[in-house]
């Protein structure tokens, strides 16, 4: 029989692999195979793997004369970091290859979440700004649409920062990003400058659109998880 505290330590190593991925825009199929294949590899075969927008569930039980163990962590916050998403894909791949043990994926877990950016903050906002001149000159704009999508992009990218500090919703980070962009545009509009603000708009909506989050509900909603995909 597995000692329970095992099958806990078990379980919530699974739980923290599965709230890093998720809560970095993963799709809830990946977490949901993720977290099994992580059981499954050590040693748990009766484990069900329960995973919504906002929380996670493992739950194992040995034998039908023994009590399930339930274990549960809530997502609460979502900043999506992608070097923070490959570190974990490359930790789980060394797991269940057999580089690493247990206690040295847990340890290595707790690293990357204690670990902040590697990349200094005015170097992603930057990347931001670009990514909306971009996305502006695949649509056809001037020299001014791409300078106003890209004074649009970092802008957005700061605010959503301060609004992630505050552990609010995803979703109203969105719609402040999309009314900061649309605010730009007018008032860019209403100066002598010949500028089409549609263009600015749409640049800003391409870019709070595309993403891995956007990926992974369109994942979800493909893989059958509809309330998540929704979400």
């Amino acid at each position: 029989m597995t000692d329970s505290k095992d099958v806990q330590r078990t379980l919530d190593l699974a739980l923290r692999i599965g709230e890093m991925l998720l809560s970095n825009g993963a799709g809830a199929a990946d977490v949901t195979a993720t977290m099994a294949s992580v059981t499954h590899h050590l040693g748990l075969r009766q484990t069900l793997v329960d995973v919504t927008f906002t929380s996670l569930t493992l739950s194992h039980q040995e034998s039908v004369d023994d009590l399930p163990i339930v274990m549960r962590r809530h997502v609460t916050h979502r900043e999506v970091d992608y070097a923070d998403l490959t570190a974990v894909d490359l930790l789980v791949n060394a797991l269940l290859t057999g580089e690493i043990d247990r206690e040295e994926a847990a340890s290595r877990v707790a690293r990357i979440a204690s670990t902040g950016h590697p990349r200094p903050r005015w170097a992603i906002t930057a990347s931001w700004g670009l990514t909306g001149a971009g996305v502006a000159l695949l649509l056809g704009g001037d020299w001014i649409v791409l300078a106003v999508a890209g004074v649009a992009g970092a802008a957005i990218e700061v605010l959503q920062r301060r609004i992630e500090r505050l552990r609010l919703p995803f979703f109203y980070s969105q719609v402040a990003g999309a009314l900061l962009a649309t605010l730009i545009a007018v008032a860019v509009a209403a100066t002598p400058a010949e500028v089409n603000p549609s263009l600015v708009v749409t640049a800003a909506i391409i870019m709070l659109l595309a993403g891995l989050g956007f990926i992974g509900a369109i994942q979800d909603a493909l893989t059958g998880f509809s309330i998540t995909a929704n979400a």
